[in-house]
C-alpha cells in the first residue's frame, strides 16, 4: 500500500498543537482505533520540556503490512494551532509542519481560529495540497452547548474529521474513547463520543469527496504498546515485587504503571527522596531475596553508580531501567538520544562486574525484562536494561509476547555451606558464582560488605585474596558470556536480518532497529545487498557473535544516535575492527524512514 508520490508503504496522520490541547490522548486513541481495524501502526509523539504551553506534536503511520518507524511525508495534518503549519517565528521550538505536506496530502485547520491569511492557504492548493476548513471550536460549542467549551474538545472534532476522511470506522474510534476514558466520568464520554461524530458528518457533508481508500490488514495475534508499557510487565512477569523510582522523564511512566498494577500484582511501590535512595533501597530488597526494579534517566543514573559498584562488590541482584534523553546535564529532557551507552557500561569505580542488556523494540523489551532479573540473581550482578526515549514512549505493533521464558533464581540456598557458624557468602567457585543464602535462615551467620574481603565476607587487605576475588568476579562475566552464546534462542546476543551471506553490513542498537529493519527490505528491494546486524548485549559484549556476522562483508555501517558513536567505540574496544562508514544523529529527534535511507543510498552509490 502506497500513498501516491511516495515510495515507502503506508500513511502518516500528524497533530499538532500546544501542550494542553490532548494531543498526546487523541494520538492514543487515534492509533489504538487503527490498530483495532485491522492496520500496523507507529505512534510517534514528541513534546518540549516545559511545565505548561509549548508546541508538541504525534505521528501515527499505518499500513497493512508491517511498519516499524516514522517517515517524514504527512498525508493528513490536523493542525489545532499555527505553529503545527507554519512554526514559530524564530523557528526555535518547531519549523512546522507544512513542509512535509506532498500533492495530494490534506491539511485540516480551523479557520475561524487562524491567523493565517486566506492567501497562503490558495498557495498550498495550487500545489495540490487539499486544504479541509472545519470550525472546530463551533462544532464544539453547537455540540456541547457551551458558550466557552474547553479548547481541549476540539480534538475530538478533529478525530471525527480524520476518521472520515480515512474511512475509519467510527464505532472503532468510539471504542478507542471508551478504552481511554473509561475512568472518567460517563458523560464525558458521551461528549468525546457526539464530537466524533459531529466531526465526521461535517467533513462528509462538506467534503464529501476528500477521502483515501486504504483497506486494512490482519494483525490477530498482535497488540499496541509501548517499551515502557512493556518493561514493566516483563517485571511483573519476572516476578518483580519491589518498585522504587524517583520520577525522571523519560522514565517516569514505568512509576505510573507500577502504582497503576500495584494492587493487583502485590508490588510495593517506593518514591523515595532522591535517586540515592531508590538505589539502595532496591539494592536492600534483593540482599533480602526479593526481586526489585529500579527506573531512571541519565542524570538520576548517575547518582546511582557509587550503589551499583557496591552491588558488584556486595554480589547483591539489582535490575535498573535507563531510559536514556539528550545529554549532557539535563540537555533536553524531553527529546531522545542513544548518549548513555558508555556511561552504564563504565559505571562504578574499578572494575565494576555487571550485564547491559539493549532491547530494540517493546517485544524485546518484555523479554528482555525477564532476562534482567534471571541474570541479576543467577550472576549476583546488576543488570542495567538500556533503551531511549523514543522506544520508551513511541508505540508499536508488535506479536503477543510467549511466555516461555522460566524464571531462574539461582544457587539460593537454606543450609550453610562451611563447617563453622559463618556462612561462606563469597565461595571461591569455577564459575565465580557463589551460594547464596536466604536470609532469616535458622543457624546461618552471612556477613556481606562492600569492602574486599575473603570468602566469609570478612574485611581484608590481604594480596592474594584480593587476587582471588577480583579473578573470581570476573568469571561470573565470563560464565555469563557463555551462557549467552550457547543458549542464542534466548538471550539473543546478536540479530541477523536479511541475507546472512550478503555484502554490507549495517550495524546499529536499540531503538535504531526499526527503522533499519524497514531501510533494510526497501534497499534490498531497490537492487541493493545488504544486511542488518542489531547488537544486543553491550556487556558482556558478544564478540565471536558479532565476528561471526560481520567479518565476511566487505563494508560495514555503523549507525547511532549520538554525537560521538559510543557502540562503535565499544566495537573498536573488543574486536580492534574498524568501521568503514558511520551515520549518526544527535539532534534529539529519532531517525526518520526517508533520512536513513537517503544516508544509505550515499554511502552505496
Amino acid at each position: 500500500m502506497h500513498a501516491r508520490g511516495k515510495k515507502f508503504p503506508g500513511f502518516s496522520w500528524v497533530i499538532g498543537g500546544e501542550a494542553g490541547y490532548g494531543i498526546n490522548v487523541s494520538a492514543e486513541i487515534f492509533g489504538r482505533a487503527l490498530f483495532k481495524s485491522g492496520y500496523y501502526v507507529f505512534g510517534y509523539i514528541e513534546y518540549e520540556s516545559r511545565i505548561r504551553g509549548g508546541h508538541i506534536f504525534a505521528r501515527i503511520r499505518f499500513s497493512n503490512e508491517p511498519v516499524y518507524c516514522h517517515v517524514d511525508d504527512t498525508d493528513v495534518l490536523l493542525a489545532l494551532d499555527d505553529m503545527t503549519i507554519v512554526g514559530d517565528k524564530h523557528g526555535i521550538h518547531t519549523h512546522g509542519h507544512v513542509t512535509e505536506l506532498h500533492r495530494n496530502s490534506i491539511l485540516i485547520y480551523d479557520g475561524e481560529l487562524s491567523n493565517i491569511a486566506k492567501g497562503y492557504f490558495e498557495e498550498l492548493s495550487n500545489k495540490g495540497i487539499r486544504i479541509i476548513d472545519i470550525p472546530l471550536m463551533s462544532i464544539v460549542k453547537e455540540t456541547t452547548r457551551q458558550e466557552k467549551p474547553n479548547l481541549v474538545m476540539r480534538n475530538t472534532v478533529g478525530l471525527g474529521a480524520s476518521a472520515y476522511i480515512l474511512n475509519l470506522d467510527t464505532e472503532k474510534l468510539i471504542e478507542a474513547i471508551k478504552w481511554r476514558l473509561g475512568e472518567k466520568r460517563k458523560e464525558i464520554v458521551e461528549a468525546n463520543i457526539n464530537l466524533i461524530l459531529a466531526g465526521y458528518d461535517y467533513v462528509k457533508s462538506s467534503y464529501p469527496n476528500v477521502k483515501l481508500n486504504i483497506k486494512p490488514g490482519s494483525v490477530n495475534g498482535r497488540i499496541y504498546v509501548n517499551g515502557n508499557f512493556m518493561a514493566m510487565t516483563g517485571s511483573i512477569k519476572a516476578g518483580m515485587k519491589i518498585w522504587a523510582h524517583y520520577p525522571m522523564t523519560p522514565s517516569t511512566p514505568l512509576l505510573n504503571l507500577a502504582n497503576r498494577f500495584k494492587k493487583k500484582y502485590g508490588l510495593v511501590v517506593l518514591q523515595p527522596e532522591s535517586e540515592l535512595a531508590v538505589i539502595n533501597i532496591a539494592i536492600g530488597a534483593g540482599y533480602a531475596g526479593v526481586r526489585a526494579g529500579v527506573g531512571t534517566s541519565g542524570g538520576g543514573f548517575a547518582l546511582m553508580t557509587e550503589a551499583i559498584s557496591l552491588a558488584s562488590m556486595a554480589e547483591i541482584p539489582v535490575v535498573v531501567f535507563e531510559v536514556s534523553r539528550v545529554a549532557p546535564s539535563t540537555g533536553m529532557a524531553t527529546k531522545t538520544e542513544q548518549g548513555d551507552l558508555l556511561q552504564v557500561v563504565y559505571a562504578g569505580q574499578g572494575y565494576t562486574t555487571k550485564a547491559v542488556i539493549l532491547p530494540g523494540d517493546p517485544e524485546e523489551a518484555y523479554y528482555d525484562a525477564i532476562i534482567a532479573y534471571n541474570v541479576a540473581e543467577k550472576y549476583q550482578i546488576p543488570v542495567i536494561v538500556c533503551y531511549d526515549k523514543h522506544l520508551a514512549e513511541s508505540y508499536y505493533t508488535i506479536p503477543i509476547p510467549e511466555s516461555n521464558i522460566p524464571i531462574e533464581r539461582g544457587k539460593i540456598t537454606l543450609s550453610n555451606n562451611s563447617d563453622g557458624p559463618y556462612f561462606k557468602r563469597y565461595a571461591i567457585t569455577e564459575d565465580g558464582v557463589s551460594p547464596r543464602p536466604i536470609l532469616g535462615t535458622e543457624g546461618v551467620f552471612v556477613l556481606s560488605t562492600g569492602l574486599e574481603h575473603d570468602e566469609y565476607g570478612v574485611v581484608t587487605e590481604n594480596e592474594r585474596i584480593r587476587t582471588e576475588m577480583m579473578k573470581k568476579r570476573d568469571r561470573k562475566l565470563r560464565s555469563l558470556l557463555m551462557e549467552i552464546e550457547e543458549r542464542k534462542e534466548i538471550y539473543r546476543p546478536i540479530m541477523i536480518y536479511g541475507e546472512e551471506d550478503s555484502s554490507v553490513a549495517v550495524v546499529g542498537w536499540g531503538s535504531s532497529k526499526g527503522v533499519l529493519l524497514e531501510a533494510t527490505e526497501y534497499l534490498n528491494k531497490k537492487g541493493y545487498d545488504i544486511k542488518f546486524v542489531q547488537i544486543r548485549w553491550a556487556m558482556p559484549f558478544p564478540t565471536d557473535t558479532f565476528l561471526d556476522a560481520v567479518n565476511d562483508v566487505d563494508r560495514i555501517i555503523m549507525v547511532e544516535a549520538n554525537f560521538d558513536g559510543q557502540m562503535e567505540k565499544i566495537i573498536r574496544y573488543e574486536t580492534c575492527m574498524c568501521i568503514d562508514h558511520r551515520i549518526r544523529k544527535y539532534d534529539g529527534r529519532p531517525f526518520s524512514l526517508n533520512e536513513i535511507v537517503s544516508k544509505l543510498e550515499v554511502i552505496l552509490a
